[in-house]
């Protein structure tokens, strides 16, 4: 925990040479230091507090003069008499001299976040008095802070909280009125038209009534352009999960579109295929509305990738005398013949 150079500084030699041991001068500091680093406070107590942390054998008061004189004649030592108020005023007291210009960051950062925790901040919507590590805290406790989140929203969007709250130091809130866009959606629900249109005067920006009929006019058009029900004969059954299960039929007349729009493959095999696949990986079996979609990605696979025919033939420059026997060994294994 030491800085760099701590072995060669004189203060460090003085208290070495008190000592008469290098190792236990730097294991005197390291032990009076790790506390402080960790409430991020430079005081250690007295001088027995001290040396009882040190577990010092020496004679009683000697440990401490030799770090409060580690650095005479010159300047202070390793500690130096507190300033802060204490209970036991009478007996000396002692902090770490210059802590907070040689502490590592996280002391700083913990002295500070202590700090914040006994400074008294006042609660911005019902003004107690409260106390937070939090530097930019503004509310005593979630019901201030839901309460103030819902005031700025009534104010920004002109929606008025639909519920009356009460502050925690018992004060009510405003009674809340109906917004121009709860009275529209309840007027749409009813299924009457709103007394008015209002249209948003901002360019591109549409008014609140218009979003909340758009959904319905979307699933309107939706329905228009589903397809006819396919009564052709079935060709093949897949197992489904979910909605519209536990079967979906597969029907000739797809199979004959499918196979106009992809001459070069068997759509039929094809889809025994899928099928085949899905018996299966019984696990991810599609649902009946992605039945369609699964189909045509496997077609698309298939045409990418055709399906071999017979076995494989290696023939011309790959017959060298380095690697024929590789080939020769390698096609033994799958089944093939080699010329």
């Amino acid at each position: 925990m030491a800085r760099v150079g701590l072995s060669s500084n004189r203060k460090f030699l003085r208290l070495a040479r008190a000592l008469t041991s290098t190792p236990l001068a730097r294991g005197v500091l390291e032990v009076l230091w790790e506390p402080c680093f960790e409430a991020g406070d430079p005081y250690v107590g007295t001088s027995d507090d001290i040396e009882a942390l040190c577990e010092w054998a020496g004679a009683r008061g000697a440990l401490t003069q030799a770090l409060l004189d580690a650095g005479a004649p010159k300047g202070a030592g390793f500690i130096e008499p507190y300033a802060g108020d204490v209970r036991d005023a009478g007996v000396t007291h002692y902090q770490i001299h210059d802590f907070f210009h040689h502490c590592p960051e996280y002391a700083k950062a913990r002295r500070e976040r202590e700090r914040e925790l006994t400074t008294p901040k006042i609660c911005a919507l019902c003004g107690e008095t409260f106390y937070s590590r939090v530097p930019h805290a503004q509310f005593c406790r979630d019901r201030c802070r839901v309460a103030a989140h819902r005031q700025k929203t009534a104010v920004t969007h002109g929606n008025a909280p639909l519920r009356s709250e009460t502050f925690c130091n018992g004060t009510p809130t405003p009674t809340p009125t109906p917004s121009t866009r709860t009275r529209t959606l309840a007027a749409y629900v009813d299924g009457a038209e709103p007394n008015s249109a209002p249209t948003s005067d901002v360019p591109g920006l549409e008014c609140e009534e218009d979003a909340v009929a758009r959904p319905h006019q979307r699933s309107q058009k939706r329905r228009a352009v589903d397809p006819p029900p396919d009564d052709s004969p079935s060709a093949l059954t897949f197992p489904v999960v979910g909605q519209g299960g536990p079967v979906w039929l597969l029907r000739e007349a797809q199979i004959a579109a499918w196979q106009a729009l992809y001459p070069n493959i068997d759509i039929l095999a094809e889809a025994r295929h899928a099928l085949a696949w899905i018996d299966a990986n019984p696990t991810k079996r599609k649902t009946a509305g992605g039945m369609l979609k699964f189909l045509v990605s496997w077609l698309n696979r298939a045409v990418d990738a055709p399906r071999s025919r017979g076995p494989t033939m290696i023939t011309g420059s790959l017959k060298t005398a380095g690697n024929r026997d590789a080939i020769a060994e390698f096609l033994r294994r799958r089944g093939h013949v080699m010329d």
